[in-house]
């Protein structure tokens, strides 16, 4: 288990119960947050929480201290909760489940401080998101005096209280999932940096400011640095998928494309990145299917790939657009002119001087098809698309990756791959919903288009 688990979900049990997201602590001001990482993560970046985990701090040791007196050397203690009595065994697997949850779990912390600010304000404790870990978290309690807890540790408590605690607070965190403070959310990564380290991630420093505080209030983070991280790029994109499993459900408003999503997910988390390339090329061809047929208005031939679909597009857009094929001036008309002119019997100088001005007429317009053409080799030809340059560049990445996990390609198909695949997808499905906005739907297929171009041409 790696060292972020180690610190956040240390029980086995609450390890378990992550997979009951708490979507309840996704607000809209979150999904905005997202969804702006989601499409531009160089752009919006995020703020990162690091630092070394005190598992042996004086806040910790004091309470686990105090357990060891109150089970002594007993094989088997006994436990009151309400109307139950139980009986559990005490051993050395116990012993080390109990001391890791109570040194390395700010699930466990949380609890503490949330039931004596819930009870402070004679607030009702929420249980709403309780999962079986709070039966174990509980027993932990009825093991300690929380009254103790509290006077030796009121810095903490006052902070806790005041910038981290409100009425609905859920104590229980869950790797990659959103844990909500006073002050915003925050989402566990499950990629520190080293084994020592803890990171946490936010898309506001606010409520990474105060978590970090309330933490070295209680001395479990040392040698912390909270900052906006906008590159290297491997960072940026560590929870790329963790923030899209949280919030696709709310993003992506058709229902047909979901499963792919929850299946690309899956293929990711099980490391299956060539299936997940896939299932993120079935969406994408999905998305590029609907651009035909929604600005063409017919129906597409199914079975084409991405490439082929593109093309497709970009074939019927270009016929839009064709222009005249420019010709060179024909100097052979010039001859049946000057022949005339010698054998007609009207003046030859007026001829001549006619003749003359023809051959320079024709002799620039000459000379400037060909210049043109001449400055036209060294130029890339114009591109002509529907597409801003950015979702084409995205376009072109997914028909790359999509090609390498057909076996078309050379490329390795890996966690970056599979990671850069879901980021060109996103870009080119939230451009697609934000064009079907811009679309004025009561003008012809053909102005659509051609205002589409122009809207997308310098972007």
């Amino acid at each position: 288990m790696d060292n972020l688990k180690r610190s956040f979900t240390t029980s086995h049990e609450l390890v378990n119960s992550s997979r009951n997201i708490n979507k309840e602590a996704i607000e809209k001001s979150d999904l905005e947050s997202i969804a702006s990482y989601l499409n531009d993560p160089f752009s919006s970046g995020l703020w990162h929480l690091c630092g070394e985990w005190n598992s042996n701090s004086e806040f910790s040791m004091s309470i686990w201290n105090e357990i060891l007196k109150e089970i002594g050397d007993k094989d088997f203690i006994e436990i009151k909760s309400g109307k139950r009595s139980r009986k559990l065994k005490v051993d050395e697997n116990w012993k080390k489940e109990i001391k890791d949850i109570v040194c390395n779990s700010v699930s466990f912390m949380f609890t503490i401080f949330s039931y004596l600010a819930s009870d402070d304000t004679a607030t009702d404790e929420n249980t709403e998101s309780y999962s079986s870990v709070h039966e174990v978290i509980q027993l932990i309690l009825d093991l300690i005096e929380l009254d103790e807890v509290k006077e030796n540790n009121m810095a903490a408590f006052e902070y806790f209280k005041k910038e981290i605690w409100f009425k609905e607070f859920n104590p229980f965190i869950y790797s990659n999932h959103l844990f909500r403070l006073k002050t915003g959310a925050v989402i566990c990564s499950s990629r520190p940096q080293n084994e020592e380290d803890i990171l946490l991630i936010s898309w506001s420093g606010k409520p990474l400011k105060n978590l970090n505080e309330f933490l070295q209030i209680l001395g479990k983070i040392n040698k912390s640095s909270l900052m906006p991280i906008f590159s290297p790029e491997e960072e940026v994109f560590a929870p790329y998928f963790d923030l899209l499993e949280i919030s696709y459900s709310y993003i992506v408003k058709q229902e047909h494309l979901k499963p792919l999503f929850d299946k690309s997910i899956k293929q990711f988390k099980e490391q299956n990145f060539s299936d997940c390339v896939s299932a993120i090329g079935l969406i994408a061809e999905d998305l590029l299917t609907q651009v035909y047929e929604t600005f063409f208005r017919t129906q597409l031939n199914k079975g084409l790939t991405l490439g082929q679909l593109t093309d497709e597009i970009t074939i019927k857009v270009n016929s839009l657009f064709d222009k005249k094929i420019e010709t060179p001036p024909n100097f052979s008309g010039l001859y049946d002119e000057i022949k005339y002119s010698l054998e007609s019997e009207d003046s030859k100088d007026i001829a001549a001087l006619e003749n003359i001005r023809s051959l320079l007429t024709m002799t620039i317009a000459n000379n400037k098809y060909f210049s043109k053409k001449v400055d036209d080799l060294g130029k890339p030809k114009s591109k002509i698309s529907i597409f801003t340059d950015r979702v084409l560049f995205s376009i072109n990445e997914l028909i790359r990756f999509r090609n390498a996990s057909s076996h078309k390609s050379r490329i390795p198909i890996g966690p970056y791959e599979a990671t850069r695949s879901i980021y060109s997808l996103m870009v080119f499905l939230m451009w697609w919903d934000n064009e079907k906005r811009n679309i004025d739907w009561e003008k012809s297929a053909e102005d659509i288009i051609r205002e589409t171009v122009s809207r997308n041409s310098n972007k």
